[in-house]
């Protein structure tokens, strides 16, 4: 459902100039078609499964985390990874995502257009965007809002207000 193709295509727009400038990092599986799609476009370090616990140390070695594609409501984890890690991320314009992170460092592009997704990242790596500052913004945006502890804050003044209220 991420629909990786996308993302091929979309490399596929850049120039040779521009993805001397990127290395594209795969993480988990099923990827076959898309190193066989980029073979000879850009370079492509498949990293096969990694573990939840040594995903963090592999994910902050990288500047940004790209989601290709997802459904309208799809889970957000691979976006809160990216932040925790410091990265700018490209994401297709889901409404979830649009409503969750719009103005919080995300990087957004027409979700399903490869076009749309080269000029992001075109964007990322001409240094149009501010990747470390939007990096940094998504990173405390997660960080303040999406933490267990800053969920559970929010609940317990909510809960702790209503009784006060009483």
């Amino acid at each position: 459902h991420h629909k990786g193709q996308v993302l091929a295509d979309a490399l596929k727009h850049l120039s040779r100039e521009q993805l001397n400038h990127l290395e594209l990092h795969l993480v988990g599986s099923g990827f076959d078609q898309l190193k066989l799609d980029l073979d000879q476009v850009v370079e492509v370090v498949d990293h096969g499964f990694v573990g939840r616990e040594e995903i963090g140390a592999l994910l902050r070695q990288m500047d940004i985390g790209v989601i290709p594609n997802g459904p309208p409501y799809s889970s957000q984890m691979k976006l809160l990874d990216y932040a925790a890690a410091g990265c700018l991320v490209v994401a297709p314009d889901v409404p979830h995502l649009v409503n969750f992170y719009q103005d919080r460092g995300v990087l957004f592009f027409e979700c399903g257009s490869a076009g749309s997704l080269s000029e992001a990242l075109l964007a990322a790596v001409s240094k149009e965007t501010h990747v470390s500052e939007n990096a940094q913004r998504l990173q405390s945006h997660v960080a303040d809002n999406y933490t267990w502890e800053a969920i559970f804050k929010r609940k317990f003044d909510q809960i702790h207000q209503c009784f006060c209220n009483q």
